[in-house]
């Protein structure tokens, strides 16, 4: 039986928050706040400061008033809760600055946001400044007067259309803020809490400014792609694939999105927010999504990254993505066997590419994937139809790393220069570098020197099958090196919309559910990182 131990908080200052309470007609949070400890607010036998912002960014402050606080409740010199006096200077003063209540704001609208009922929450505020939320529970609202709509049905009946049934709702909700635009240009760490993320791409980098963004909408992605998937776990409301939303919206729109009907309003109706968190019901809260998710904690997960098949037991295999991971292996495994010692039309036997990069690459062909015949030995790129491949391959050329001539080598720089490529005769420095391909897909596996690569790449048409799996183990270099070149790996997969996972030296990057063309850049990308890799020199 396990012992459940809290942390006891340093608090300089604590109180309760309420996130939605009327305030002159008008949607508020409400806010009690004392020196110490807030136990006196709880018992209501303290008097205590109230602060009412408004529910929007920046929160300005629409009400406070500062009470007449004698003591507050701290730890005595021996461990023990007791009402200690305040300094003079204490008793009237606001026991919260307002970057404080910012502070406050933005976390509560977050955690009402992921419950989507309106909140009742304790907090504290610790001496090195950390806020921490002791607990929150639903809050009750005021009941609609008999005789009264719960919501007014023509609230929104002279609102301003921006546009509406485009795209796809991923997660259903209101978001009511301004836009501010996402591309290549803009550093994420400038997006402003409260605002409403408008992109042309969906992109799981996004992951780093879910609990600051209101809502999300996308002229390009999947509704089952990884920022799709980030989303639902934030709740945050999503429209995605709207194919227009950046030609009908600009940087700094106030706008109202209504994920639940998929209409995008010009200006706010907080009466839609108010519907939303006191009317309508919480799916979330249902017994069917809840059997759902527990559902799903055996199907999605992937536990194995790296199978390694001599291991492999069925106590291995913790959820059906994991099945599915090893029994692909098998089946890779089996087709290149097949090929080697077995070779038949069905499995031709492997076949070297002939390039002037010194890969000394073996292609196995199942199915669709060259133009060559069964007897050629070799294969030349003009022959290949693998569009994996080919973009792969063009990143590799357009590279400009690869030389052929030989690499002189020092004692000194022995350990740098063993990531080294040199020319292709020295093929004691090539391991098994073999590629299984078909028209829309490929598996490659490339060994230099003493570091891999392997990249699994399907792409077609269909964007909700498109997906690359990318792996890199490298070595021979000492660890702050390795470091170095773990950290330029990561942060160029990542540029590129990578979900990335790093294990010591092992560095997994998955990108899917793009279109076709952005996946073809992308396999470009690979090819030209795999190319500075095998001619890595670490600084």
């Amino acid at each position: 039986m396990a012992v459940a131990c809290q942390v006891m908080t340093d608090s300089t200052a604590s109180g309760v928050l309420h996130t939605y309470i009327s305030h002159k007609s008008r949607g508020a949070i409400h806010i009690n706040s004392m020196w110490g400890y807030c136990s006196g607010i709880m018992e209501g036998s303290q008097p205590a400061d109230t602060i009412i912002l408004d529910r929007e960014p920046p929160y300005p402050v629409l009400f406070q008033k500062i009470a007449d606080k004698q003591q507050q409740l701290k730890p005595d010199t021996k461990g023990k809760m007791a009402w200690q006096p305040l300094s003079g200077k204490q008793h009237n003063i606001l026991s919260l600055t307002e970057e404080q209540q910012t502070t406050l704001a933005q976390t509560a609208k977050s955690i009402e946001r992921y419950y989507k009922r309106p909140q009742e929450i304790e907090w504290t505020f610790e001496h090195n400044g950390q806020l921490s939320i002791l607990q929150t529970r639903d809050s009750p609202v005021e009941e609609t007067p008999a005789g009264e709509q719960p919501f007014p049905v023509n609230i929104t009946r002279d609102a301003e259309i921006i546009f509406s049934g485009q795209g796809v709702t991923v997660q259903r909700g209101i978001a009511i803020g301004k836009i501010f635009v996402i591309d290549e240009k803009n550093d994420l760490n400038d997006f402003p809490h409260g605002a409403i993320l408008l992109t042309r791409h969906a992109s799981p980098r996004f992951a780093a400014i879910m609990h600051k963004t209101r809502g999300i909408i996308t002229d390009i992605g999947s509704a089952s792609g990884h920022m799709s998937t980030l989303a639902h776990e934030f709740r945050v409301p999503t429209v995605v694939d709207t194919k227009i939303a950046t030609q009908q919206l600009k940087h700094g729109d106030e706008i109202t999105l209504d994920a639940t009907q998929n209409i995008v309003y010009r200006g706010k109706i907080t009466e839609l927010d108010r519907f939303e968190l006191t009317v309508e019901d919480v799916f979330e809260d249902s017994s069917e999504y809840r059997l759902l998710r527990r559902l799903l904690n055996h199907i999605y997960p992937i536990t194995i990254l790296e199978p390694q098949l001599d291991k492999i037991t069925s106590a291995s295999c913790k959820t059906y993505h994991d099945i599915i991971t090893v029994t692909h292996k098998l089946a890779i495994e089996e087709i290149v066997h097949l090929s080697e010692k077995h070779a038949t039309q069905s499995f031709p036997p492997p076949k070297q590419m002939k390039t002037t990069i010194p890969l000394g690459l073996m292609i196995i062909d199942a199915g669709k994937g060259t133009t060559c015949s069964l007897t050629d030995r070799y294969i030349t790129l003009e022959q290949i139809v693998s569009r994996p491949l080919r973009d792969f391959w063009q990143g590799l050329e357009e590279s400009g790393m690869w030389r052929n001539d030989p690499v002189s080598v020092d004692m000194g720089s022995f350990m740098s220069s063993m990531t080294r490529t040199t020319s292709l005769s020295a093929s004691e420095k090539v391991g098994r570098n073999l590629a299984v391909i078909l028209d829309n897909y490929m598996n490659l596996s490339i060994q230099l020197g003493y570091h891999s690569t392997s990249i699994e790449a399907f792409m077609a048409e269909n964007i909700n099958d498109n997906t690359i799996y990318f792996k890199f183990f490298g070595g021979a270099t000492e660890f702050i090196r390795r470091a170095r070149r773990t950290l330029f790996i990561t942060n160029v997969l990542r540029h590129y919309d990578f979900m990335v996972e790093i294990q010591g030296d092992l560095v997994a990057g998955r990108v899917k559910k793009l279109s076709i063309d952005r996946m073809s850049r992308r396999m470009m990308i690979l090819g030209a990182l795999s190319a500075i890799l095998a001619n890595w020199t670490p600084l």
